[in-house]
């Protein structure tokens, strides 16, 4: 009997141990790129902006970019910098021959600044943190 309970002991300690060591494989890593926005002209965004920035994949160069991550916060009358962090999992970039950071700033349907060059991250050797430097949209 006593040989009964220390077997039984012993299945279920392995399969509690199986358990957790399936759990851990089935989460997906998640990482984040990170960053800052800023602009050159010493102007002051209205209240209202929208600060938008997006992690894409534009390796297939006839089709459109592929969003991974995107998020948007109001610029509630804030000054530069914007800091911002993108969240995406190794899935979502696995076989990604390049990806890119864009950001814009709007009021409304009015576009105010914009990133106007490729801001390459997380492939092709390139880090998982960006700062920058937006252009402003000519009226």
């Amino acid at each position: 009997m006593r040989g009964l309970k220390i077997l039984s002991n012993v299945v279920l300690t392995l399969a509690l141990v199986g358990c957790a060591g399936l759990s851990h494989m089935m989460k997906m890593p998640s990482d984040a790129v990170t960053g800052t926005l800023t602009y050159r002209e010493k102007v002051a965004l209205p209240d209202d902006a929208m600060v938008t920035v997006s992690l894409s994949d534009i390796s297939l160069a006839d089709a459109p970019a592929r969003v991974i991550s995107t998020v948007s916060f109001p610029a509630e009358g804030k000054s530069i910098p914007f800091d911002f962090s993108l969240p995406y999992s190794n899935a979502q970039i696995k076989g990604a021959q390049t990806i890119t950071v864009s950001a814009r700033i709007t009021h409304g349907e009015k576009m105010l600044f914009k990133t106007t060059s490729l801001n390459e991250v997380l492939t092709h050797g390139k880090p998982a943190k960006m700062d920058i430097v937006l252009k402003q949209v000519k009226r």
